[in-house]
C-alpha cells in the first residue's frame, strides 16, 4: 500500500525533518532551518484554513489561489508575529510543531475533524491564540473572503460572462463589503432576473445605500475583529 500523498507544505516539512539527526530526540536547528520550518508551518496552516473556509462557505476549490493570498495577508502582520518571535527565542518549537503536522497527515490526510483538532491545538499552544472559533469567524466574515465566496457563487449560478464581468467591476468599487450582502439576497431567493436587471440598470446603487444603513452591526463587528487581531 502506497503512502498517502502529503500536502506540498507538509512534504517540504517532512523532507527537512528527514535531513535532521534525530538520534537524540530534538535535533539542534540552525537559524535558516528553523526559519524554513516556521515558513512551511505557516503555509500549511493557511492551506488548512483554505480547505476549512471553502467547506464552510461552499466556495469550492476553484478559488484556492485567491483565498491563499487573502488569508496570508490577513494573518501575516499580526497573527503570525507571535509565532515568529517565539521561534526566534526558542527555535526548537518548530521541530515539535513540524512533527505533529507530519504525523497527523501521514495517519489520515483527508480527516477534516482530525485536522481541526490539530490546528486548534497548534493555534492555542504555539501561536498563543486560544480563541480558535473566533479566528475562523473573523476570517470567514472578512470583506475580502466574503467577496471571494460571492464571486465563486456568481460563477456557479450566472452563465452570462458580460454580467459576471460587470459584477466583478462593481465589487472592485465596493469599499464596505455591501455588494455581496445585497446580491446574495436575490441569489438566495433564486431571483436571477431581478439581480441581472439591477446590474444592467445601475439601480443596485439605491439598494446598496439602504443595505449599508442597515449593516452597521456587521461593519462594526469587522472593525472590532480587525483591531482584535
Amino acid at each position: 500500500m502506497s503512502a498517502p500523498k502529503l500536502n506540498p507544505y507538509t512534504q517540504a516539512i517532512q523532507n527537512c525533518l528527514d535531513g535532521l539527526d534525530q538520534s537524540e530526540g530534538n535535533p539542534a536547528l540552525d537559524k535558516s532551518t528553523a526559519q524554513f520550518l516556521a515558513n512551511m508551518i505557516q503555509g500549511r496552516f493557511v492551506q488548512y484554513l483554505i480547505v476549512r473556509v471553502s467547506l464552510d462557505l461552499k466556495i469550492g476549490r476553484t478559488m484556492d489561489k485567491e483565498l491563499s493570498m487573502v488569508l496570508m495577508k490577513l494573518l501575516t502582520d499580526k497573527f503570525f508575529t507571535v509565532f515568529r518571535e517565539k521561534v526566534k527565542a526558542d527555535p526548537q518549537i518548530v521541530f515539535q510543531v513540524a512533527v505533529r503536522i507530519t504525523e497527523n497527515e501521514r495517519e489520515n490526510p483527508e480527516a477534516m475533524a482530525q485536522q481541526d483538532k490539530l490546528y486548534q491545538y497548534i493555534c492555542e499552544h504555539f501561536f498563543d491564540y486560544i480563541y480558535f472559533d473566533y479566528l475562523i469567524r473573523w476570517l470567514e466574515t472578512s470583506a475580502d473572503v466574503e467577496r471571494i465566496a460571492f464571486v465563486a457563487r456568481i460563477d456557479q449560478t450566472i452563465d452570462n460572462s458580460k454580467i459576471q464581468r460587470a459584477i466583478r467591476h462593481i465589487l472592485r468599487e465596493d469599499k464596505t463589503g455591501i455588494i455581496p450582502m445585497l446580491f446574495n439576497r436575490y441569489l438566495d431567493k433564486h431571483r436571477l432576473d431581478r439581480l441581472i436587471s439591477l446590474v444592467k440598470s445601475g439601480d443596485w446603487r439605491i439598494e446598496a445605500q439602504f443595505i449599508e444603513s442597515q449593516a452597521t452591526p456587521i461593519i462594526a463587528w469587522r472593525e472590532f475583529m480587525t483591531r482584535l487581531h
